[in-house]
């Protein structure tokens, strides 16, 4: 057979028909292309371990289940088996939507639906938005920052670390304080340590409160807090860490 033949005889979109005794008139065959029981059974598997894996991303006619049974809204137990199709007939699909709450079990269990009203999920995904807006804030600042200072700090380097402190504490975020030793530096009696713990409080007590008990050993003295956010605007709180700064300062000098 020659090419041209096999052409003819694999793509023949149109076939010839008379009308009449001699005027042929061309008639166009559509062709569809049939889905096989075996790809649509497939189709309807995946639905199904969709619907078990994911039931509440399904609604209306994406549920893949032709028998259901309903929540009853006022009871809330089940209702008798009915057609999927029925139920969306009945429900008003422009104010409510029915949802798949669970799948059909191999025991032969059918699948459960629920009517949801639109404006009421709305209304709770608001709330739910809201909630985990409020939860977020809450739990926003829960990092613990450390400042290590040591009990001879400099006027300046203090000043910088408690603007360093306050903005943390600003922000919710747990501060520990730890003033050390060094080794050049002679040892300040525990009357001093625990007065610059004090001095490093009255400079942030306005934007923390303290976590925990004090800690002042031999070498060490340490302060915890927690943030509680920015404070009023009425606070002067510039002219607390000049104080403090003052205060330590005079202490350094007893030291020395």
């Amino acid at each position: 057979m020659s090419l041209s033949a096999i052409r003819l005889s694999v793509c023949r979109p149109l076939a010839c028909a008379r009308v009449g005794p001699s005027r042929p008139v061309l008639v166009q065959h559509n062709f569809c292309r049939h889905e096989s029981s075996s790809a649509a059974l497939k189709r309807a598997e995946a639905a199904r371990r969709q619907a078990a894996s994911e039931p509440t991303f399904l609604k209306n006619d994406a549920i893949p289940y032709h028998i259901v049974r309903v929540v009853n809204p006022e009871t809330n137990k089940l209702d008798p088996e009915i057609k999927l199709r029925d139920l969306l007939a009945k429900v008003d699909l422009d104010k409510n939507y029915v949802q798949l709450i669970s799948a059909g079990g191999p025991d032969g269990a059918k699948p459960i639906v629920k009517i949801i009203n639109k404006q009421e999920a709305s209304r709770k995904e608001r709330e739910q938005k809201s909630k985990k807006k409020e939860q977020k804030k809450n739990s926003a600042g829960r990092e613990t920052k450390e400042i290590q200072l040591s009990f001879t700090v400099e006027p300046g380097d203090l000043k910088h670390k408690l603007d360093k402190c306050i903005k943390e504490l600003e922000k919710r975020n747990r501060v520990v304080v730890v003033f050390v030793k060094k080794k050049s530096a002679p040892m300040p009696s525990p009357e001093q340590r625990a007065a610059r713990l004090q001095a490093v409080w009255e400079a942030v007590q306005h934007v923390a409160t303290e976590s925990q008990p004090r800690l002042v050993q031999e070498a060490t003295a340490a302060l915890y807090l927690q943030g509680t956010g920015k404070a009023d605007e009425s606070e002067t709180c510039e002219s607390l860490p000049a104080a403090t700064i003052s205060s330590t300062h005079a202490a350094q000098s007893a030291v020395v």
